[in-house]
């Protein structure tokens, strides 16, 4: 992310507004590993698209 610390910190509470009135599908890949009897879980997210409705 180009936009970190408190230079950009507008810039970050601009975008989370913007992106809170909307709803958001996001399409995670996960990859479960197992190393001495723990389970790890690591996700990627393939992709975030707009949902059609908005947040009312």
């Amino acid at each position: 992310m180009n936009h970190t610390g408190k230079d950009h910190l507008p810039f970050l509470e601009s975008m989370a507004k913007e992106i809170s009135q909307k709803e958001w599908i996001i399409d995670l890949g996960v990859d479960i590993d197992q190393m001495n009897q723990q389970c790890h879980k690591k996700f990627n997210i393939l992709s975030i698209n707009p949902a059609k409705n908005t947040i009312k």
